[in-house]
């Protein structure tokens, strides 16, 4: 995408998600079943991740970051970025390394 974006995905089966932008984005997600989920980014994004279900979560991000990820169940979490970020994970079970 190349131009402002505000995005929701409510979804209820396994999804295959990869996102690639350039611009400002708002970015909100809610999922109820396993998802795997790529994210690269090159400009200031607020993040918010809810999820119910096991998870891949992979991250590539080169400006500031607002992330916040909610989850009740094992999460395989990866995060790569290369400037000042605020990260903030809130978890209620078990959580892989």
């Amino acid at each position: 995408m190349t131009l402002p974006v505000t995005h929701q995905i409510h979804t209820t089966l396994p999804v295959t998600h990869q996102i690639h932008m350039t611009l400002p984005v708002t970015h909100q997600i809610h999922m109820t079943l396993p998802v795997t989920h790529q994210m690269h980014m090159t400009l200031p994004v607020t993040h918010q991740i809810h999820m119910t279900l096991p998870v891949t979560h992979q991250i590539h991000m080169t400006l500031p970051v607002t992330h916040q990820i909610h989850t009740t169940l094992p999460v395989t979490h990866q995060i790569h970025m290369t400037q000042q970020v605020t990260h903030q994970i809130h978890m209620s079970s078990a959580c892989g390394s």
